[in-house]
């Protein structure tokens, strides 16, 4: 029997339609690692009505995901302390850069592993990044 546990946690965030329209998981715990899905700055019940939280802004973006990812933590029972690693795809490296100071802010003394990446296109073109993370319990 495997010990992997599949879960969309009832947080402020996309409804369960949308992971169920898209095909995948927000969050999937396989022993004590929690891999938590890309977490973009979006909301809405469906994925025709997906909107970009921040639309223009990449500060409200961040944060916006940052707030996501402290609710996941904590509808998986975990928190920042228990995070190890996140990757941050980007449509603008220069612009998330300026923001480093939000996340040095969020992870405080507890920074995770790192890397960010500049990609072309995410899912909506007012996005303007997208987040993973890994987690242990």
């Amino acid at each position: 029997m495997s010990d992997i546990q599949r879960n969309n946690p009832a947080i402020d965030y996309v409804g369960h339609e949308v992971f169920a329209e898209l095909g995948f998981t927000h969050a999937v715990s396989a022993g004590n690692t929690v891999y938590i899905s890309g977490i973009a700055p979006l909301r809405g019940a469906t994925v025709e009505q997906l909107e970009v939280v921040g639309a223009g802004s990449m500060p409200q973006q961040v944060s916006y995901v940052l707030r996501v990812l402290d609710e996941s933590l904590a509808a998986l029972e975990l928190d920042r302390t228990n995070l190890v690693s996140w990757n941050v795809f980007t449509t603008d490296m220069p612009e998330l850069a300026r923001c480093a100071g939000i996340f040095k802010l969020w992870a405080g003394d507890h920074p995770p592993a790192s890397m960010w990446s500049g990609v072309t296109a995410l899912i909506l073109p007012e996005m303007k990044l997208e987040l993973t993370a890994i987690a242990v319990r």
